[in-house]
């Protein structure tokens, strides 16, 4: 990443923080379309995937405060969805394995 690009991405952090929240709008344009292809490399169901991008990104927004500004917040958004995924994909394969489970006849 370029260093402009790197302290464009701080002055952006920084203004989401005092509650800017254009500037996290601007964070997200930057960064939804390589998350979202993230998820979709796990998730075949594009619906999902757009629900999984959408509630990382909230998560990233309620826990800026959370966030290192010496790390890459394309990086770190990428972890959020990245175990976001994850849990849904755990959540989604015991769901499987019930109804798998219930629907054999013996």
């Amino acid at each position: 990443m370029e260093q402009t690009n790197i302290i464009q991405e701080h002055i952006l952090i920084d203004a989401c923080k005092k509650g800017n929240s254009l500037a996290f709008t601007q964070l997200y344009n930057c960064y939804s379309k390589d998350v979202f292809n993230s998820i979709l490399r796990f998730i075949d169901n594009i619906a999902e995937a757009e629900d999984l991008l959408q509630e990382s990104f909230l998560a990233a927004y309620q826990n800026l405060n959370q966030f290192d500004t010496h790390s890459n917040f394309r990086a770190w958004v990428k972890r959020i969805a990245l175990n976001k995924t994850i849990s849904f994909l755990r959540k989604n394969f015991n769901k499987k394995i019930l109804k798998c489970f219930f629907t054999v006849k013996y």
